[in-house]
């Protein structure tokens, strides 16, 4: 490839980014949709996440009473006192920390998926994540969703780079670590990381202990860094906030017996939530979940094994436990939607590498999946450029985009444009 066509191809990578993080940091004075959720969290958590930093600016001390829950999430914290000290104090600087992140997120979708799938499918995972209602409607609330979904996908992009050098998995773990001070929900990751990374090493070298302490050490490594700098700089010296939170909190979350389990398996929100809010990549993602397993040997790629495992791992995880709000929900969508661009790239690459099944005997249902529930997605995609005015639409979505079924063809259109284009 010649120097003229790199540079046509990142100028338009950097275009699509750009239209993606409009709609992000566009009008962030406006509040959150009141019907996204039952939970009254993402309306008010934002003072929570905001009232250190604030004091920090205003008195020069993090905390002026006995609220010091910053301590359960360092890294926002900091972040935002950040850009309170660049912007100064304000709802609309509080909403920018989230924006951020989430305008991070997708360049990271789009390095990950351009080193695993190549340019086309990196545009795609960028084109999937930024048209997704929820990602660009967290990205407009300040809660820690967004930054815990950059450090995990910047940690899954350490990851895959570690393949060939181990070294790389070290910085998974130190940024898995960092996703775990933004927001304490990477249980399931984390455990999805260490064991994708068994996994690739027994593909390769077979399960033996030598081989797989080889490759797992740096992993470990970067997990026993970043962890144990939490340990010793955040949970000792506050050890008694934690326990005051999360001992309230598990008295929420926790089954009080096999019967409640058990209607909270068959109660399950995230089912609802995943074809409310993600009825086209929720199907490709699932046909992906089904069939990883009765792939053989490297019939499964890398990336695919741990959005599998993180998939399942997310969804287990809240399936059991009675507190469960959608922005819970959010790490399983993510890894749900790039499985989804997986499967996109099994149906129009499917004979790229021998013995990798897939192929066209499953493309009628991701063809049916993408055209039918891309007009639902597609519905609600521009209504918060109208946030918080029920009735009041932003004069883009009224003007530009009147109709549900016009945002669809305009999403279709990006999505497919960009898996094509390569």
């Amino acid at each position: 490839m010649n120097r003229a066509e790199r540079r046509r191809r990142w100028a338009l990578a950097l275009l699509l980014w750009g239209l993606l993080c409009l709609p992000r940091v566009s009008f962030l004075d406006r509040d959150a949709p009141l019907d996204l959720d039952a939970s009254w969290g993402d309306l008010v958590d934002a003072g929570n996440y905001a009232v250190n930093a604030r004091h920090k600016i205003l008195t020069g001390r993090w905390t002026g009473d006995a609220w010091v829950l910053m301590y359960l999430n360092p890294v926002p914290h900091l972040i935002t006192y950040l850009v309170y000290r660049l912007a100064g104090v304000g709802f609309v600087q509080t909403q920018f920390v989230a924006a951020l992140f989430s305008c991070l997120t997708l360049l990271v979708a789009f390095a990950l998926f351009r080193r695993e799938y190549g340019y086309g499918f990196g545009l795609a995972a960028m084109g999937v994540l930024g048209v997704l209602y929820l990602h660009w409607t967290y990205a407009r609330i300040a809660n820690r969703t967004s930054g815990l979904l950059f450090f995990m996908l910047l940690s899954l992009w350490c990851w895959v780079r570690g393949r060939r050098d181990p070294r790389w998995w070290a910085a998974a773990g130190v940024l898995d670590a960092l996703a775990f001070m933004t927001k304490g929900l990477t249980h399931p990751f984390t455990l999805a990381l260490v064991l994708a990374s068994g996994w690739e090493i027994a593909v390769r070298e077979g399960w033996r202990v030598s081989p797989l302490w080889r490759g797992l050490r740096w992993l470990v490594l970067g997990l026993v860094v970043g962890y144990g700098a939490w340990v010793a700089g955040v949970y000792l010296p506050h050890r008694g906030v934690f326990e005051m939170f999360y001992g309230w909190d598990w008295e929420l979350r926790r089954p009080k017996s096999l019967l409640h389990v058990l209607r909270l398996l068959f109660g399950n929100q995230g089912y609802v939530y995943f074809f409310r809010y993600l009825p086209v990549m929720a199907l490709l993602g699932l046909i992906q979940v089904v069939r990883i397993p009765f792939r053989r040997g490297t019939g499964v790629r890398p990336l695919e094994r741990v959005l599998w495992l993180w998939f399942l791992g997310e969804f287990g995880t809240y399936s059991l436990i009675a507190y469960r709000y959608l922005r819970f929900w959010m790490p399983a969508v993510t890894a749900l939607a790039l499985l989804g661009v997986c499967g996109l790239e099994r149906v129009l690459h499917p004979a790229r590498e021998p013995g990798r099944g897939g192929g066209w005997v499953w493309a009628w249902a991701y063809a049916w999946a993408f055209i039918g529930g891309m007009w639902v997605v597609g519905s609600g995609m521009l209504y918060p450029l109208g946030f918080g005015n029920p009735g009041r639409e932003g004069w883009f979505a009224r003007v530009i985009f009147p109709s549900g079924l016009a945002n669809a063809y305009l999403a279709a259109a990006g999505v497919g444009a960009a898996v094509f284009l390569a």
